[in-house]
């Protein structure tokens, strides 16, 4: 276990390796919130996100809505068979139309869970990122969403929490991300910057230290 910092104060939490993933490409998955009050906003987090990426065979991308009954829009193995698949994505995110109605963040990242199997296309030696899209103010849902992320973060998902306006809930924010260094108010460069070093080819993460706790990529 790492000591490391969580909000205002420390917390005992599993550590990161990043041992296994060197060499390797990614799967990124994107849980996004759907609502309609803030969907411009998020849509366009999203396409910077995709636009952003190396294209596939190097990134895949899967996407889950925070919809009442947590819509997987988007699976690994879904384009397989499609050559312009950066494209498809966007076309994707166009034509959603989202609910007014607020969303279940536990049953997303539940889902998000199950997207990173290999019967729904992630990839045995892909880094395994996950990006969640969200103002994290849970309410009753706030157990269970919490649960889930630390099902994803033990299982080798590398949890990032993108907050969707300034009422983001910050302490939600750093318990459902792997640590409080992955946790973004909202997109700037210092995220496009990790996204390029997870991205990088050959050679793809290099880490001397097998485990490295706390700290960013």
């Amino acid at each position: 276990m790492k000591c490391c910092m969580q909000g205002c104060s420390k917390k005992c939490v599993e550590p990161v390796h990043y041992s296994t993933w060197t060499d390797a490409p990614v799967d990124l998955a994107i849980v996004f919130e759907a609502n309609g009050t803030t969907w411009e906003k998020v849509k366009n987090m999203i396409k910077k996100v995709i636009n952003a990426t190396v294209p596939w065979p190097i990134t895949h991308i899967a996407m889950v809505t925070t919809a009442q009954t947590s819509q997987t829009l988007l699976s690994f193995n879904q384009l397989s068979d499609s050559w312009d698949k950066t494209n498809q994505v966007l076309k994707i995110i166009d034509g959603f139309q989202p609910e007014m109605r607020p969303g279940n963040l536990s049953k997303a990242l539940k889902k998000a869970k199950k997207i990173f199997k290999e019967s729904n296309g992630a990839r045995k030696d892909a880094i395994k990122v996950l990006f969640v899209i969200s103002d994290a103010n849970l309410g009753p849902d706030a157990e269970s969403a919490l649960a889930a992320s630390k099902s994803l973060r033990k299982s080798g998902v590398l949890v990032n929490t993108i907050g969707v306006t300034m009422e983001m809930s910050l302490m939600y924010s750093v318990e459902i991300a792997t640590s409080d260094y992955y946790v973004w108010p909202g997109f700037d460069n210092e995220l496009y910057a990790i996204l390029d070093e997870l991205q990088k080819q050959p050679g793809g993460i290099n880490h001397s230290s097998q485990t490295v706790g706390c700290s960013k990529l």
